[in-house]
């Protein structure tokens, strides 16, 4: 009997080291009986999603049916022990040299960028992240073993063969955007380019965003054991980002939500 309290006192310790709980998280009882489902579904949200803070766990319920003011959401997110702390990062100046592009309105700019993840086998995949900055919305994604600048222009164009092309593209400097497919591209559209200074990904802040949510969300513990399925799961947590995940930016609508919003409002 003591060691099977032992053994569960010590998956316990493990839980609260990987989500960093406070021990109240897991022995916290509310104090009045109607609370007991809430607090149930907060953890449960929190567990399933442990980069989401009170605000976007509110927004969930909200989406969920639950009448509640955020104000009660944060007293028991906080009496269960399920805040995290945040390294608060430097607010770094950026010049005002040159033109920079906002977005003001859909397809006014569209910003892209690669990133890496790994199979379990440890072969590198290449992933393609277009957005529409004001809606926030993310595009299908292209992912492959290697993504060069034909097959980044062929998807682009199966993208604005939909609902057209933008007005301005952001992104680095790296070689799929300088070739001269892509320029001819652009050229070809109308498109204007607009390349970010060398070694400031935070001038591409829409896409370094989405990414460190894609990672923190999709990535982190989890290994691709193919091609195949890393297509499927990418664009899985694509659609969820774009049709369930609540966007804070977007008064806590998905990016589908607020453009069919935006379009009613606009007589579109």
């Amino acid at each position: 009997m003591a060691l099977k309290l032992k053994a569960a006192g010590m998956r316990l310790v493990r839980i609260k080291q990987l989500f960093h709980l406070s021990p109240s998280s897991l022995y916290y009882r509310p104090r009045k009986k109607q609370d007991y489902a809430l607090v149930d579904k907060i953890k449960e949200i929190a567990f399933k999603y442990p980069s989401y803070g009170y605000r976007r766990i509110w927004a969930v319920l909200a989406r969920e049916g639950f009448q509640l003011n955020i104000k009660k959401v944060y007293r028991l997110y906080r009496a269960v022990g399920l805040q995290r702390q945040r390294n608060r990062r430097q607010r770094i100046k950026t010049s005002s040299a040159g033109y920079i592009p906002r977005a003001t309105y859909p397809l006014s700019v569209w910003t892209m960028d690669f990133f890496f993840t790994r199979l379990r086998g440890g072969k590198r995949v290449k992933v393609l992240v277009v957005m529409d900055e004001f809606l926030r919305y993310a595009f299908a994604p292209l992912v492959d073993f290697s993504i060069g600048s034909e097959e980044l222009v062929e998807h682009l164009e199966e993208i604005g063969g939909k609902d057209g092309f933008p007005r301005w593209i952001r992104c680095d400097n790296g070689p799929e955007f300088r070739a001269y497919p892509f320029v001819k591209f652009a050229e070809a559209k109308r498109i204007k380019i607009h390349y970010i200074d060398p070694g400031k990904p935070f001038q591409n802040g829409f896409s370094e965003s989405f990414i460190g949510k894609f990672r923190d969300e999709c990535l982190v513990g989890y290994e691709y054991e193919n091609l195949r399925e890393a297509r499927e799961k990418i664009s899985e947590w694509f659609r969820f980002y774009n049709e369930e995940r609540p966007h804070s930016a977007l008064g806590y609508k998905t990016p589908g939500e607020f453009y069919k919003q935006w379009r009613l409002s606009n007589g579109v």
